[in-house]
């Protein structure tokens, strides 16, 4: 069983206690609960058991308080669930009201690993990333069939599963975009319009919900846009990933992606992974899904699945090619004659220990003075670390969390910056390290450790937060706290609102623009609206800002605007706004292609930053 990491509210507070006080109780008359898997100030997600049927769940419970935002994904992903049959995707299997006025949802209890825990470790073998692959296909098709856009197709929700590891259970459908008339107003009842109503809250145009480096480069007009051939762009990513061991570009900030999306071409497997060779027939499977243009790629699930066949078959007739799991190491001794490898197995053992008699004996004649050594010690002794809080133990379970995402870790400690007293105690830690202790807590998100280091780093250097990997791990950081909220998440976003300027804002400002959905988003959003913050940003930023957070009925207005006072931010959003397909809905007031104010303002920012005239206009 994998680690999975997960944000646990603090022993004692309200999130904890209410929590746990359904552990033991049946919840609707049927529903024993086991134990708290994860849990945030509206919501937790238990382990129970039907009492008749004697089944296992996954149960979760969203609290009477919750936000309309809340109650609306936690809707969506129980119809979405309900209505997707298929065995490749985890079903939703009931839902209703509490008494008390909360919601509850149960869903199938998926046992096994991540695909990202399993990517952790590396590329994949060949044969398995194509079953992989496949599977994920199969269940998008069934999904797409329904009507339904899941949005957030990214290994964290691929599931792996069954006695082989191999069997995909894809999740969480918190985000996906449901098409209420596709299902039907006889499936739904009179909810439909209540439903319908509230799913608009979520699908603002401008704003990203899901993981930003699985989007399209169509994502950066928000997840309203998204329809099918976002779902398999994200397959494309993630089958690129699960071959490589990387994703197609190293973009830490959602402008930077988006801009190296439509910028770049995708770099061949090879070029990201020197040691990884991938057959040319797969390659172009993967290079057909990520396509720059949605017109482009497969216009069906089903035609990926059917692609992904005739290249694993194409593959296998290829045996003499190397697996992408080879290096060129082992396929050239693949070719070696049987009886030529015995001597250069010897050869390789041999010569390096003769090689380390060598340079023992040579070490020996000339031993270094006591200072000599004093000062090489002092270069590989590690430096001392600021005492940090321990992390929370963790459960081995990989568990749906509350919202659909991956569930995180933190401890019962306030997140607050070094005393006096524990800087004299122990040597503070230089820029650097703080540096390289935040963006790999992020990545490892461990984000107990994450919240201290960013806060020191704010303190010790705020030109730090300039860099893309050192906002990326904020945005990350941010996000994650905000989940459980408390005094840790209240520092972090405190920090950013006074204490590094106008980069503090422009962060704020790219966790509404690459978090929509998240509690995080929704306190950035607040704290932009905030006027005592709002006076003190860029005009750029409010200018970004009301592009990405106004209707499309208002977008236009915003356009002069933008072509006066606006950035690299701006220059994009409008490039993409020009350059989107207009939707079939909705087409006066969301599409914008022969709007010859978006083509003046298009053409005045180019001027004004100086970009090269596009050929194609």
């Amino acid at each position: 069983m994998s680690k999975t990491v997960r944000i646990e509210p603090d022993e004692g507070t309200p999130a904890s206690k209410w929590a746990q006080s359904l552990v033991g109780c049946v919840v609707a008359d049927r529903y024993r609960v086991e134990a708290v898997i994860t849990a945030s100030d509206v919501g937790a997600v238990y382990r129970a058991q039907h009492v008749h049927l004697k089944t296992r769940v996954a149960l979760k419970v969203l609290d009477m308080a919750a936000a309309s935002r809340d109650v609306a994904r936690f809707e969506r992903e129980g119809v979405a669930g309900a209505h997707i049959k298929h065995p490749n995707v985890a079903a939703a299997m009931d839902c209703g009201d509490l008494p008390d006025g909360g919601h509850y949802l149960a869903i199938e209890h998926v046992p096994g690993t991540t695909l990202r825990d399993v990517l952790k470790k590396g590329p994949m073998q060949l044969s398995r990333a194509l079953r992989v692959a496949r599977q994920i296909a199969l269940a998008l098709g069934a999904t797409h069939e329904q009507g339904i856009v899941h949005r957030n197709v990214e290994p964290r929700n691929v599931m792996l599963t069954g006695e082989s590891g191999d069997d995909v259970k894809l999740i969480d459908f918190g985000s996906a975009k449901v098409d209420i008339g596709k299902l039907g107003s006889e499936a739904l009842g009179s909810e439909e319009d209540d439903l319908t109503q509230r799913t608009r809250i979520l699908t603002s145009t401008g704003v990203i919900e899901g993981t930003t480096a699985y989007l399209p480069p169509e994502g950066a007009l928000g997840s309203a846009v998204l329809d099918t051939r976002a779902d398999l762009y994200a397959l494309g990513v993630v089958l690129y990933e699960m071959l490589s061991g990387k994703r197609p570009f190293d973009a830490e900030e959602a402008l930077d992606l988006f801009k190296a999306q439509r910028e770049r071409d995708i770099p061949r497997i090879v070029e990201r992974a020197p040691d990884v060779r991938v057959p040319d027939e797969v390659e172009e499977v993967v290079r057909r899904l990520l396509a720059r243009e949605r017109d482009k790629r497969y216009g069906a699930a089903a035609d990926v699945a059917a692609a992904l066949d005739a290249a694993s078959n194409a593959a296998v007739s290829a045996s003499t090619s190397p697996s992408s799991s080879e290096t060129f190491v082992t396929a050239i001794s693949r070719k070696i004659p049987a009886q030529a490898r015995l001597p250069l197995a010897i050869a390789a053992v041999v010569v390096p220990l003769l090689l380390v008699v060598w340079i023992v004996a040579s070490a020996g004649s000339s031993k270094p003075t006591r200072t000599e050594r004093d000062d090489d010690d002092e270069v590989r002794r590690p430096r001392k670390q600021a005492t940090s809080t321990p992390r929370s133990a963790s459960s081995a379970s990989s568990e749906p969390s509350l919202d659909g995402s991956a569930a995180f870790v933190a401890d019962s400690a306030d997140v607050e910056a070094p005393s006096a007293a524990a800087s004299e105690a122990t040597e503070a830690p230089g820029v650097d390290d703080l540096r390289s202790t935040l963006t790999q807590a992020a990545k490892d998100e461990n984000w107990a450790k994450a919240g201290p280091a960013l806060l020191a780093l704010v303190e010790a250097d705020p030109e730090a937060f300039k860099e893309g990997a050192i906002t990326g791990a904020t945005v990350s950081t941010a996000v994650a706290l905000e989940t459980v909220g408390g005094k840790k998440s209240d520092a972090v976003f405190d920090a950013l609102a006074t204490k590094l300027g106008s980069r503090g804002l422009w962060i704020l400002f790219d966790i509404v623009r690459t978090k929509g959905g998240t509690k995080g988003s929704d306190r950035a959003t607040r704290m932009l609206k905030d006027p005592k913050v709002a006076e003190k940003a860029p005009v750029a930023l409010k200018v970004a800002f009301e592009l990405v957070t106004a209707p499309c009925s208002e977008k236009a207005a915003l356009f002069p605007k933008a072509a006066q006072f606006g950035d690299e931010r701006a220059y994009t959003a409008l490039k993409l706004l020009k350059e989107m397909d207009c939707p079939r809905r909705n087409q006066g007031t969301c599409c914008f292609r022969e709007n010859k104010e978006l083509d003046n303002a298009i053409e005045a920012l180019r001027v004004k930053l100086g970009k090269p005239k596009d050929p194609k206009r």
